[in-house]
């Protein structure tokens, strides 16, 4: 759920990670909301450098 969900915002996640220096991502392990989510918002970000 949280892994399809982060893949469909990618775009929003692209504007919010845009020009940060640093990013912290804090997510609940266990639910699959943010096991799914983490993976894909860091690699969007590590991507948009």
């Amino acid at each position: 759920v949280g892994k399809a969900a982060a893949i469909e915002s990618e775009e929003e996640i692209k504007k919010v990670v845009e020009g940060a220096d640093l990013i912290f991502i804090a997510a609940g392990m266990g639910g699959g909301t943010g096991t799914g989510a983490a993976p894909v918002i860091a690699k969007i970000a590590q991507e948009s450098g």
